[in-house]
């Protein structure tokens, strides 16, 4: 078993950023809004992946210029250093007719990239005794091609199924046609986390974006420490 990190990295923007400071919350997204749009995809069940939801982390604190140029605005945006398993206890009112995973509020895990994988290839397996299925999610939400490792991606994961009979031969019409309870969920985030909170100005900042996200550490977070990238005025990523 990997042991977790002390410390994930989030690159984003800096308006993402003012929302997660104000609103004190971080967003899980439907792997049907995430950038792989083959997440979403099973063998047997479709797009049953439309149930699970993630929030997309890394544990590389070496600076990395394609994070930059995908997840932070071509390096306009930042990046947040935040403690791991920073959430406080959630309590959801789940509908009788859907089943949170895990049992447990959330699952943290170390995405793999094995060769030859691809998401098509995963399977929601379900045995010949049970109504429900194994919850292979794990293999699903953890493992993704290997053209995508460079990401050294982790993953806070939940998951509300359909409570229905995964043994039923329309089961897959059924998925089809059952929508998620939400396309994304906001999970609160423990008053510890913002202690240890680092941001990082992406290396294609200017003075502007300096000014704003001091202003939103003065009113949100005093003890968010802020610093600059290391590829500031070495790289031009527009």
């Amino acid at each position: 078993m990997c042991n977790n990190p002390q410390f994930l990295y989030h690159y984003t923007s800096i308006k993402t950023l003012a929302y997660i400071l104000k609103n004190r919350t971080i967003k899980f997204n439907s792997l049907s809004h995430v950038d792989d749009l083959t997440e979403c995809q099973t063998q047997d069940l479709h797009d049953f992946g439309k149930y699970c939801y993630v929030s997309c982390w890394t544990d590389k604190e070496t600076e990395d210029i394609p994070m930059w140029i995908m997840y932070a605005q071509k390096g306009h945006g930042i990046r947040i250093r935040m403690k791991c398993n920073p959430f406080i206890h959630m309590d959801f009112n789940v509908p009788d007719n859907y089943i949170r995973y895990p049992n447990k509020e959330y699952e943290l895990g170390k995405v793999i990239y094995p060769l030859g994988k691809t998401i098509q290839n995963t399977k929601i397996n379900y045995s010949d005794t049970s109504e429900e299925p194994s919850l292979a999610i794990g293999a699903k939400v953890f493992v993704k091609p290997p053209c995508w490792n460079f990401q050294n991606e982790w993953r806070y994961c939940l998951a509300y199924i359909p409570n229905i009979n995964y043994l039923d031969q329309n089961v897959q019409n059924k998925i089809d046609t059952i929508n998620p309870i939400w396309d994304e969920i906001f999970i609160n985030l423990d008053s510890s986390a913002f202690e240890t909170m680092e941001i990082l100005m992406g290396p294609m900042t200017d003075d502007a974006d300096n000014i704003i996200v001091n202003a939103l550490l003065k009113q949100y977070n005093i003890k968010a420490s802020i610093r600059e990238s290391v590829f500031k005025d070495k790289v031009d990523l527009k």
